[in-house]
């Protein structure tokens, strides 16, 4: 539709931005040079990015329960759905790990397959930005037309969600700040992209779809969920919203529509129920582990 409309735009290098000027704090100042450039975009990242102080979840120590992590006793058992909720202090998060039982007769995704790998970079772009170390996405991409190399590249990608490992290379990331507006600078208004390294990119995306397909098949998404599901569009559910608001309108009746979107608030996701979410979907317990403790570990810059 954009490019129909001829919306379409590459997005232009960041050269300024608006900011609080730190003398005057009800006036704002444009900053061009490198070093107070970057120093205003870092702030503003971890500004966005530590708004959490306090611990989202909590469990009492005096039963032992704070043990609770990826692939623990504690962590199968809520996947069982034989946890102890009842020594739960909090009975909100003892609701919710009852809702994070897995569901009967879901079975683990094994590690990924040969031409599940290929089928992942066949359909990567070879324009798509990672981290700092130099081999990018078309690396791999040239790589899956020679057996031996795409063989290698499998076998170093797999192998940390079999083990359950973090490498080190992943644990390097590259913060990008770019125009979510055109025109728009102003420091606040801007948007951060993560880049992490090809291959951990490219294992996530495949966890998603296998937990996606998973989630299909036994029927365990909610009739409102849309996006990366087949014959569910974003555009058929942004008409369904405006039909809603419509129909309540003409009929004059209460209602509320609470639509999710974790926006600027990732600092806000607790990984360990995430990962419980994903596990209940038949994720491997292993690459959990790989995920998140690159996830947890990670330095970016």
């Amino acid at each position: 539709m954009k490019h129909a409309f001829g919306q379409t735009r590459r997005a232009n290098k960041l050269t300024q931005v608006d900011v609080l000027d730190p003398i005057q704090p009800n006036k704002r100042m444009m900053v061009s040079s490198k070093e107070p450039l970057e120093q205003a975009c870092l702030e503003e990242a971890h500004r966005r990015f530590t708004q959490v102080q306090t611990p989202a979840l909590n469990l009492p120590s005096s039963q032992q329960l704070d043990s609770l992590h990826i692939g623990s006793m504690a962590f199968h058992q809520i996947l069982d759905g034989t946890y102890p909720y009842h020594q739960l202090q909090d009975p909100y998060t003892a609701k919710l790990f009852k809702q994070l039982r897995q569901p009967v007769g879901m079975v683990e995704v094994q590690s990924q397959m040969p031409d599940e790998y290929k089928y992942g970079w066949q359909w990567a772009r070879e324009s798509t930005a990672s981290s700092l170390l130099g081999v990018h996405f078309g690396h791999y991409i040239a790589a899956i037309k020679d057996i031996i190399t795409e063989k290698i590249n499998h076998l170093m990608a797999t192998t940390p969600m079999i083990m359950g490992m973090s490498p080190q290379r992943w644990r390097h990331a590259l913060n990008v700040m770019l125009e979510k507006v055109d025109g728009n600078c102003s420091v606040e208004k801007l948007q951060i992209i993560m880049l992490f390294e090809a291959d951990f990119n490219n294992n996530n995306k495949w966890i998603g779809r296998t937990v996606m397909q998973n989630a299909e098949q036994m029927d365990k998404l909610v009739p409102e969920q849309y996006c990366s599901r087949s014959q569910k569009a974003v555009g058929t559910q942004c008409l369904n919203k405006r039909l809603f608001y419509d129909y309540i309108w003409a009929m004059q009746i209460p209602a509320a529509l609470c639509p999710i979107d974790v926006k600027s608030c990732y600092d806000c996701i607790v990984l360990l129920i995430a990962a419980l979410a994903l596990c209940r979907l038949g994720a491997m317990v292993s690459a959990m582990q790989s995920m998140v403790s690159t996830l947890a570990t990670t330095a970016s810059c």
